[in-house]
């Protein structure tokens, strides 16, 4: 496998508007209660394509994979992976998602 499309679903707000569970997850997935240096999403390997969703390079950064989905499971949100074999072939040819 090259790489991962993983898919987390946001839970329903709380009264607040905002959603306590999702909020503990972002904390923990980015490390903010501990002290680690890079939040997921700026590692090498991984790209956040949307709120909810990141797209993780096995031949680049393997342990991003296992934080993400240990992640999810430890505040018992539900996720899915969808498997690459190859890297990502983005349409039409020279599309960048990282350039606006």
């Amino acid at each position: 496998m090259h790489s991962a499309i993983v898919a987390v679903v946001i839970p329903e707000p709380d009264l607040n508007g905002t959603s306590q569970k999702w909020m503990a997850f972002l904390a923990d997935l980015d490390g903010l209660k501990k002290s680690q240096t890079d939040q997921l999403h700026r590692q090498v390997g991984v790209r956040k394509i949307a709120d909810s969703v990141w797209e993780v390079n096995f031949q680049q950064n393997p342990a991003a994979f296992s934080w993400l989905v240990s992640c999810a499971v430890r505040h018992k949100l539900h996720y899915g992976i969808l498997q690459l074999d190859g890297p990502p072939q983005w349409f039409p040819g020279g599309f960048d998602p990282k350039v606006p």
